[in-house]
């Protein structure tokens, strides 16, 4: 296990999506943070929860460009839970509702 905090290893994998995707940070931090400077104040020394730092690790881990390997020293998340993937991190997801036998919800 690498001696990266939880704060270096979103900052590694956040750094390495922007420049596969050619997206800025600002605009990662505003996809997982609703805050465009987020990820630049953990970048200074700011702090996160650790349920922000999961949802983080699991968008990006949902988002990730299979032509661009996983950083080796960052324990990639499980998939997120079937019908969730795509959802921003602070966002609640919605799913469908059930329809009975009757067609109606």
């Amino acid at each position: 296990m690498s001696d990266l905090t939880m704060r270096d290893r979103l900052l590694l994998v956040a750094d390495l999506w922007c420049a596969a995707t050619e997206r800025s940070r600002s605009r990662l931090s505003t996809l997982l943070f609703s805050n465009g400077r987020r990820l630049d104040a953990i970048a200074e020394g700011g702090d996160l929860t650790t349920r922000s730092f999961e949802r983080a690790m699991e968008w990006l881990s949902s988002e990730w460009l299979p032509d661009f390997p996983w950083p080796s020293d960052v324990p990639r998340p499980a998939a997120p839970e079937a019908g969730l993937a795509g959802s921003a991190p602070g966002s609640t997801p919605t799913r469908e509702p059930a329809t009975t036998s009757g067609g109606a919800p």
